[in-house]
């Protein structure tokens, strides 16, 4: 069994995909300007920021936080977020 941290977990897998998107369009995680993030419990923020400290070593990027009540459209899903990116040509 897996005993880490659910949010931690969560926020690791949407980063390392966000990443993936901007290397395919010519950047990286660095190139994220703004992001948004809904929690099911704000009591995960803390460990979600935690993972996007370590994500972006020279300042997350501002963020919007808010808490919703759910359902999320994936089970078990604690975090969804919304990154905006400038990669220049």
């Amino acid at each position: 069994p897996w005993y880490g941290s659910p949010i931690k977990l969560q926020t690791r897998y949407l980063l390392k995909n966000a990443d993936a998107i901007c290397r395919e369009a010519g950047g990286s995680l660095a190139d994220v300007v703004r992001s948004q993030t809904v929690f099911l419990d704000m009591a995960d923020l803390h460990g979600s920021f935690e993972v996007w400290e370590e994500s972006f070593p020279g300042g997350a990027p501002v963020n919007l936080s808010a808490e919703v009540s759910g359902p999320m459209p994936v089970p078990g899903c604690r975090i969804l977020a919304s990154l905006a990116a400038y990669i220049p040509d």
